[in-house]
C-alpha cells in the first residue's frame, strides 16, 4: 500500500460529490440547519417493518419524515395515510429531487437508501 494512502483517499473523497464523505458532511450540515431533527419529538412510524426504519421528528409547525432501508435489497414501503401529500426532500443519499414532491401510497427504496422529507404546517 502506498504510504500516503490515507491522504489521497480522503482527498479523493472530499472532491467527489457522490462520496460517503460528502454525504456525511451534508448530513451534519442538514442536522445543524434544522433544529427539529435534533430536538423535535420523535415518533416511530412503522415499528413492525422488517427492513425499513421510518420515523418523524416534529417541532412547532415543522415535521420531518425519515425513511431508511437497512438492507441490500430494494424495498417497497407503504406510506401511512397521514404522511401522504406534498413534502420537500431535505437530503437523500441517492440524489432525489428536492422540490415539492407528492408522497403517495408507496415508495420504493434502493439498497441502503435513505431519505428525509420536510413538511411545514400553516
Amino acid at each position: 500500500m502506498h504510504p500516503d494512502f490515507a491522504e489521497f483517499c480522503a482527498a479523493s473523497q472530499m472532491r467527489n460529490p457522490a462520496s460517503i464523505w460528502t454525504f456525511y458532511s451534508d448530513m451534519i450540515r442538514v442536522r445543524k440547519q434544522h433544529r427539529a431533527l435534533v430536538y423535535g419529538a420523535y415518533q416511530l412510524v412503522d415499528p413492525h417493518h422488517e427492513s425499513v426504519h421510518a420515523f418523524t421528528r416534529t417541532e412547532g409547525r415543522e415535521t420531518y419524515l425519515a425513511v431508511l432501508n437497512f438492507t441490500e435489497d430494494r424495498v417497497e414501503w407503504d406510506v401511512p395515510a397521514e404522511h401522504r401529500g406534498v413534502w420537500s426532500v431535505v437530503i437523500s443519499n441517492f440524489g432525489r429531487a428536492t422540490a415539492g414532491q407528492e408522497l403517495g401510497a408507496k415508495i420504493e427504496l434502493g439498497p441502503f437508501d435513505g431519505i428525509i422529507w420536510r413538511r411545514e404546517f400553516v
